[in-house]
C-alpha cells in the first residue's frame, strides 16, 4: 500500500514539475534555468526508483527475532518457529519463550505483507458471519518465504535438524498448518493455537512418514468468538482420523494463549524433543 501511494505522488509530483517547466520554457527562460529544472527532474526520479527497487528486495525477506537458549548452549539446538496472528507482528509470541523449554531456540517471524489497518498478514481474509475467505495467492507467497527462511535459520545457527518445531496463533496457526502439512515436511512437531484447517489441504492422502514423524499440539477456547471451537474440534477430528498423533485440547478461554496452554505446550514439547 506504502509503495503504490509512493508512485502515485512520484507521477504526480512529475506531473507538476513538467508543467512548471513548460511555462518556465514559454517564458523564455534562460537556458540554464531549463537545464537546472531538467537536472533536478532527473535527479528525483533516479533517487525514486532506487528507493523503490531497495523497498521492494527489503520485502522479499521476512524479518525476525531471535531468543537463544538460556541453559547453556547446545551446538545444535532444537528450533520452533513462531508465527503471530492477523494484523499482528513478530513481537508478539516472542514473550511466549519464557515460558517454553529453555534449551530451545525461538524464531518468532514476520508476515510479510502489511495489513491495511497496521501490523501484518500472512494473507489477506475476510471473515464474519459465517464467512471465511482467503487470499490463497498470497498465502503460497507466505510459505515460500517462510519454508527458505528456515532453510537460513538452520543453516545459520546450526540447529538440531531432527527437533524442527512449528507453531502460531490463529492465521499463523493455520499458515503453520499450511506450511508444516505439505512439502518437504521437515517438522517433528505443529503447533496450532486457536487455528482452523486449510480447505485446500488433504491429509488423508498424506504420506504415513509424515503422520508417523509429525506430531501436533491444538489448543482452542471454547469461547472464542473470533474462530470458533468447532474449527478447532474439525481440526483434532481430521487429522486424527487421518492417522496423526494428536494432543489436543478445549480451553475455557476466549481467542488467545493463557498460562494453562503454555504449561501444557511446555510440557508437550519437552516430551517431543526426547521422541527419536
Amino acid at each position: 500500500m506504502f509503495f503504490v501511494s509512493l508512485w502515485a505522488d512520484a507521477i504526480l509530483f512529475s506531473l507538476l514539475i513538467f508543467r512548471i517547466f513548460t511555462v518556465l520554457s514559454k517564458k523564455a527562460a534562460s537556458n540554464m534555468q531549463r537545464k537546472r529544472f531538467l537536472h533536478f527532474v532527473t535527479t528525483f526520479l533516479f533517487l525514486l526508483v532506487l528507493l523503490h527497487g531497495s523497498s521492494c528486495q527489503s520485502q522479499e525477506t521476512l524479518h525476525y527475532k531471535v531468543v537463544e537458549p538460556s541453559l547453556p548452549l547446545s551446538a545444535h539446538p532444537p528450533v520452533l518457529f513462531l508465527l503471530h496472528g492477523f494484523g499482528s507482528n513478530e513481537m508478539d509470541l516472542l514473550s511466549l519463550s519464557k515460558s517454553l523449554p529453555q534449551n530451545v531456540l525461538v524464531v518468532s517471524v514476520r508476515a510479510p505483507f502489511e495489513r491495511e489497518g497496521g501490523g501484518y498478514m500472512w494473507y489477506d481474509l475476510q471473515f464474519g458471519n459465517g464467512m471465511f475467505k482467503e487470499n490463497l495467492e498470497q498465502a503460497n507467497q507466505s510459505k515460500k518465504k517462510l519454508n527458505l527462511l528456515i532453510e537460513q535459520i538452520i543453516k545459520k545457527y546450526h540447529v538440531d535438524t531432527n527437533n524442527i518445531f512449528l507453531g502460531g496463533f490463529s492465521q499463523g496457526a493455520i499458515t503453520s498448518l499450511r506450511v508444516g502439512l505439505t512439502p518437504p515436511r521437515r517438522f517433528k512437531g505443529l503447533v496450532c493455537l486457536s487455528g482452523r484447517f486449510p480447505d485446500e489441504i488433504n491429509t488423508q492422502q498424506s504420506p504415513v512418514s509424515l503422520k508417523q514423524r509429525t506430531h501436533i499440539f491444538v489448543s482452542h477456547g471454547t469461547m472464542d468468538a473470533v474462530i470458533p471451537i468447532s474449527d478447532g474440534r474439525r481440526i483434532i477430528n481430521t487429522l486424527t482420523q487421518h492417522g496423526f498423533q494428536i494432543y489436543g485440547k478445549e480451553y475455557v478461554m476466549q481467542h488467545q494463549i493463557t498460562n494453562e496452554v503454555l504449561n501444557d505446550l511446555n510440557s508437550w514439547l519437552k516430551t517431543e524433543f526426547l521422541r527419536k
